[in-house]
């Protein structure tokens, strides 16, 4: 005599695989049961989370590659909890992912997965997960050209947008070897580097890979700082302007707060843009933004909204400046719209956390 059970759906106890997710042992993960579930006998809790392990470690196949997971008959799952499991799997510690970003995703950076856990006090399981994760994705998307890479990862990985917008940045971040360890950086939150990078993917990259500034863009933003810097007179005028300009909106306390470093400002937004052009030099975008920028915003009180009002008037009083002709402005309005968008964006990434 056999007694046969039949079901038709499947659920997966998510506390079990939020723990095996992050690596987590399964006498850590009985532990936290016995916690809310004191009447239940330790024996029964133990195979509980045994058997809920045992699942998660066959279901991983499909978790790493979820395209599997619309043929497979093993476990009979709804879409709506694919996408659920999927998008946990690939989720990450931003804590652990801000150890990552901005470096080689090879066999060194896998040594060095042991202290991040010790930082980050994520289990190296868990962190290799991350670390693996990044990993498979960079390698399907890096030699593809002509792509819209966050779409092809949507695609590839059914992630949404938003989880795959933020792999599309790091592994931009990575490929380019942008420099994120420098010692004034170490209080930037993965958050914010994310967010930086993200404004330079959608400014400054090459439409036709994810590993390369635009080489045109590049070659403009040197030809404007050049035209710039040949005319002694044009500081003055575009200071002028400026001030002019904020005089006029009623933004008399940004002028008074930080009028002194307008020219600043403008010389190093050109010579932060030329930077793109020199592949050494452009691995340190970063702390030169937040060096050139930032950093002299900060020295006279500047917060984000003084920022904002400044750079509107930078970029508006480009198109009124005597010393260029309308051949000059029309050539180049553009890239030098994506010049001063691109350095205001991040570079209010890096102003201090309130």
């Amino acid at each position: 005599m056999y007694t046969v059970f039949v079901t038709n759906s499947f659920v997966l106890d998510q506390d079990i695989f939020n723990y095996w997710l992050y690596g987590y042992s399964i006498d850590y993960a009985i532990k936290q049961f016995q916690k809310k579930q004191d009447k239940i006998s330790y024996q029964i809790l133990k195979n509980y989370v045994i058997d809920g392990y045992r699942t998660c470690e066959l279901l991983e196949t499909y978790l790493k590659h979820p395209k599997c997971f619309s043929g497979q008959i093993t476990f009979p799952i709804s879409q709506s909890y694919k996408t659920l499991l999927v998008k946990k799997y690939y989720s990450f510690d931003k804590n652990v992912m801000r150890n990552l970003i901005g470096k080689k995703i090879n066999s060194r950076t896998k040594k060095e997965l042991d202290s991040i856990s010790e930082k980050t006090q994520v289990p190296l399981i868990g962190c290799r997960r991350i670390f693996d994760n990044l990993k498979r994705i960079q390698k399907k998307i890096e030699d593809l050209e002509n792509k819209d890479f966050i779409e092809e990862i949507k695609k590839e990985y059914h992630l949404p947008t938003s989880l795959a917008s933020q792999y599309a940045h790091i592994i931009f971040t990575n490929l380019l070897r942008l420099d994120t360890s420098k010692k004034k950086m170490a209080s930037v939150s993965y958050t914010n580097f994310e967010r930086a990078a993200a404004v330079l993917y959608n400014y400054w990259r090459d439409p036709s890979n994810i590993y390369d500034f635009d080489e045109d863009l590049c070659q403009d933003f040197k030809e404007i700082k050049t035209n710039f810097f040949c005319i002694k007179d044009i500081w003055e005028e575009y200071k002028s302007k400026i001030i002019f300009e904020l005089q006029k909106y009623g933004h008399d306390s940004t002028i008074s707060k930080g009028s002194q470093i307008f020219k600043l400002l403008l010389r190093n937004i050109l010579t932060v843009g030329s930077t793109l052009c020199n592949s050494k030099e452009n691995r340190n975008i970063f702390i030169q933004i937040m060096d050139k920028i930032t950093e002299p915003c900060i020295s006279v009180g500047y917060k984000k909204e003084d920022i904002n009002i400044i750079f509107d008037a930078i970029l508006s009083q480009f198109y009124e400046l005597k010393f260029f002709d309308d051949e000059f402005i029309n050539k180049y309005a553009d890239s030098y719209k994506r010049l001063v968008l691109g350095v205001q964006q991040s570079s209010l990434q890096f102003l201090p956390q309130d």
